[in-house]
């Protein structure tokens, strides 16, 4: 969709409604997170939409980065996050 790792963290289950998702601006939800979304309800009123699985709330930047950090080296790439993320709806 197009999210700055920043925007899909910060994102509560109350910005997912009547198939739009309201950032700074309304999107359509594409049907294959529509569905993720009726497979994971919130846990309480507004709890992250993607919380951090190991600690099952908001993820932190550091978390963030350090969970992309790891997800690189295991694959062998080394690039930011930022940089990896960046115009990702655009290389999709």
């Amino acid at each position: 969709m197009g999210l700055r790792p920043g925007e899909a963290v910060a994102l509560r289950h109350n910005d997912a409604r009547d198939g739009w998702l309201t950032i700074a601006r309304r999107l359509p939800i594409p049907d294959e997170l529509a569905t993720w979304i009726e497979a994971h309800p919130a846990r309480a009123p507004g709890a992250p939409l993607f919380p951090n699985p190991r600690t099952r709330v908001a993820w932190t930047p550091t978390s963030l980065r350090r969970a992309w950090s790891d997800a690189c080296k295991s694959v062998g790439v080394s690039i930011s996050l930022y940089e990896g993320t960046k115009h990702t709806f655009a290389t999709d």
